[in-house]
C-alpha cells in the first residue's frame, strides 16, 4: 500500500472518529439536557401538589372546622336551655352549611370539572338555588354559554365560586333589595364578575373591617386577582372582581 494511500486512510478514519465524538457528545448532553428538564417537571408537579393540599387543607380548617366548632358550641348552648326554637334552627342551617361546604370542595377536586365551562354550569346551578326562594323578587343571571375547553385551576375556581356566592349570600341577608343582576363575562383570559343590587347600600369603609369582605378580598388577592366595591345609601350596591386564569 502507498505512503499516499495510508495518509489518506489515516485521515479518514481521523475524522470519522472525531464526528463520533462530536455525535456522542451531543447524545450525552442530549441526555443531561432531558434529565433535567424531567427533574425540573417532577419538581413542578411536587410542588403544585403541595400548594394543592395546603389549600385543601386550609379550606376544610376554615369552612368545615369552623362550622363543626359552631355547631358544637350551638348544641352545648341549646342543652343548657333546654327549648330553644332558634338555636335549633341556626344548628340545622349551619349544618347545611357545612354540607353545601363540602359538597363546593368535592366538586373543585375532580378532574372532569377542571374548565371554565363547567364552572359556569355549576355556577348558574347554586345561584338559582340561592335566589329561587329568597326575599329578591327579580334576579338575572349574565352567565357565559362556552364551548371552548379553557382548562382552569382548583383554586381558581374554587375562588370565582365562594367570591360570587359570598356577595349574592350578603345582598339576600341584608340588601333588601327587589333586583339583583349577576353578570360573568370573559376577556383577555380574565374572568369579569360584576353584581349588582338595587338595596338599601352599606359603608364600604366599614363594611371593609369586617371578617366576610376580608376572606373575599383575600381569596381574590391571593390569585393576583382585584375587586372594587360602589355602594350608595338607599341606591343600592355594585361589587365588580377580576380573576386572572
Amino acid at each position: 500500500v502507498s505512503t499516499g494511500i495510508l495518509v489518506e486512510l489515516l485521515l479518514m478514519t481521523a475524522a470519522i472518529s472525531r464526528q463520533f465524538n462530536i455525535y456522542k457528545n451531543e447524545r450525552e448532553q442530549l441526555l443531561l439536557d432531558n434529565l433535567a428538564k424531567e427533574k425540573a417537571l417532577n419538581q413542578s408537579i411536587l410542588a403544585t401538589q403541595a400548594a394543592e393540599r395546603k389549600r385543601i387543607s386550609r379550606e376544610l380548617h376554615d369552612d368545615i372546622g369552623a362550622g363543626l366548632t359552631q355547631i358544637s358550641l350551638m348544641s352545648e348552648s341549646a342543652m343548657q336551655q333546654h327549648h330553644n326554637q332558634q338555636l335549633n334552627q341556626e344548628i340545622a342551617f349551619t349544618a347545611r352549611s357545612l354540607v353545601a361546604s363540602m359538597g363546593e370542595i368535592v366538586w373543585s377536586m375532580y378532574p372532569e370539572n377542571n374548565t371554565l365551562e363547567q364552572l359556569i354550569i355549576y355556577l348558574r346551578e347554586q345561584l338559582h338555588k340561592m335566589l329561587e326562594y329568597s326575599s329578591i323578587t327579580n334576579y338575572n343571571l349574565q352567565l357565559p354559554d362556552l364551548n371552548d375547553t379553557i382548562v382552569v385551576s382548583n383554586e381558581t375556581r374554587r375562588t370565582v365560586l365562594l367570591v360570587t356566592k359570598e356577595i349574592v349570600n350578603n345582598a339576600i341577608k341584608y340588601s333588601k333589595a327587589s333586583n339583583l343582576t349577576v353578570n360573568v363575562q370573559l376577556h383577555a383570559n380574565s374572568i369579569y364578575g360584576s353584581i349588582h343590587d338595587d338595596g338599601i347600600g352599606f359603608d364600604v369603609q366599614q363594611a371593609k373591617a369586617g371578617k366576610g369582605l376580608r376572606n373575599i378580598q383575600q381569596r381574590i388577592q391571593e390569585i393576583q386577582g382585584s375587586l372594587m366595591i360602589e355602594s350608595i345609601p338607599k341606591k343600592g350596591s355594585t361589587f365588580k372582581f377580576t380573576i386572572p386564569l
